[in-house]
C-alpha cells in the first residue's frame, strides 16, 4: 500500500524496471524502434556511433514515459488512500461523539425538548457527513410505531426525527396523513425480516438504485405518486436496537438514511451500513427512554 510521498517516486522506480508490462511492452518497443532505425540508417548508411546514440536516446525516452506513467498511477493510489482513511477516520470520530452525546441524555432526568435538540443536533452532523462523503444530498430520520402494543409486522410508523434541512419539505402535511405500514413499505418489512430470523447474517436493508428496483414497496409512493418521483433513489435502513438477537431484542423503530441520487454507496456499503447500524444501537436507551415516558403519559 502507498502510504507516503516517498513511497510513489520509490515504488515507480522499481515497477519500471520490474514488471511484465516493461518485458513486454518496453522491450518490445526498444527493438522494434531499434530495428527501425538500424534500417533507416543502412539507408542512408550512417556511422555505427550514431546509431548507438539514437538506440540510447530512444531507451532513455521508453524508461522515462514508464517511469511517469507510475508516478502518476501511484499518486492516484495514494491520494485514494488518503482521502478515504481521512473520511472514515473523521466518521469514526463522529460516532464515539455522538455515543457520548447520547449517554449524557441517559444520565440526565427526562426532558423531551433536550433529548429533541440533541437528537436533532446528531441527525444534522449525521446528514452534513453523508452528504459531503457520497456527494449527494442525504437525509437522516428515526422512524417509530404509533402504538407500540402492536406486533412488529403490524406496525403503523411516523417519523419522530429527521435532519432540519430535510424536515419541512419531505414531513409535510400528505406524508403525516398517509398511513406508513412495515408491511406494505419493502425496507421495513426486510429489515424485520432480518431481526426476526435465527442468527441473522444481514442487519439492515440497502437499495442502491429505487427507480429500477423490482417488487418495491413504500407507501411514500402515494405522496410524490410513483417511485421514480420519490425525492431519494437510494437507501439505507437499519433497526434501533441491541443487536444482540435474542428473546430479549426489542426494536424501537428504524434509523434511515436516503440519497437524492442512486448508486452512491458502491464500495462504501458495508461501512455505512456499519456506522448506521452503530448509531442505532447507541440511539436504543434513548429511544427506550422516549418510549416509557410516553406511554406513562398516555
Amino acid at each position: 500500500m502507498i502510504t507516503s510521498k516517498g513511497q510513489i517516486f520509490k515504488q515507480a522506480f522499481f515497477s519500471t524496471f520490474s514488471t511484465n508490462l516493461w518485458k513486454i511492452v518496453g522491450i518490445t518497443s526498444f527493438v522494434g524502434c531499434v530495428s527501425l532505425i538500424n534500417l533507416i540508417w543502412r539507408i542512408i548508411e550512417k556511422g555505427l556511433v550514431n546509431f548507438l546514440t539514437i538506440c540510447g536516446l530512444i531507451l532513455a525516452i521508453l524508461v522515462a514515459i514508464r517511469y511517469m506513467f507510475f508516478c502518476a498511477k501511484y499518486t492516484f493510489v495514494y491520494l485514494h488512500n488518503l482521502y478515504h482513511e481521512s473520511q472514515w477516520g473523521n466518521a469514526a470520530i463522529l460516532l464515539k461523539q455522538f455515543h457520548n452525546d447520547l449517554k449524557k441524555l441517559e444520565t440526565q432526568d427526562y426532558n423531551e425538548q433536550i433529548i429533541k435538540t440533541k437528537i436533532v443536533g446528531i441527525l444534522n452532523t449525521y446528514s452534513s457527513w453523508l452528504s459531503t462523503s457520497l456527494a449527494t444530498d442525504s437525509s437522516v430520520s428515526i422512524k417509530v410505531p404509533t402504538d407500540t402494543t402492536r406486533d412488529l409486522n403490524n406496525w403503523v410508523l411516523r417519523n419522530l426525527f429527521r435532519d432540519s434541512t430535510h424536515r419541512d419539505a419531505r414531513d409535510n402535511q400528505t406524508y403525516q396523513q398517509t398511513r406508513h405500514t412495515v408491511i406494505h413499505n419493502t425496507p421495513f418489512s426486510r429489515v424485520t425480516a432480518h431481526i426476526t430470523a435465527t442468527n441473522p447474517q444481514v442487519i439492515s436493508y440497502v437499495n442502491e438504485d429505487i427507480p429500477n428496483s423490482d417488487n418495491y414497496e413504500n407507501t411514500s409512493i402515494a405522496v410524490y405518486g410513483d417511485k421514480k418521483s420519490l425525492p431519494y433513489k437510494s437507501e439505507i435502513v437499519s433497526p434501533i436496537m441491541l443487536y444482540e438477537f435474542n428473546e430479549n431484542s426489542r426494536c424501537y423503530g428504524f434509523l434511515c438514511i436516503d440519497c437524492k441520487d442512486a448508486k452512491k454507496f458502491t464500495y462504501q456499503t458495508k461501512y455505512l451500513c456499519a456506522m448506521n447500524e452503530g448509531l442505532a444501537e447507541y440511539l436504543y436507551p434513548v429511544m427506550q427512554i422516549i418510549q416509557l415516558n410516553q406511554n406513562g403519559q398516555n
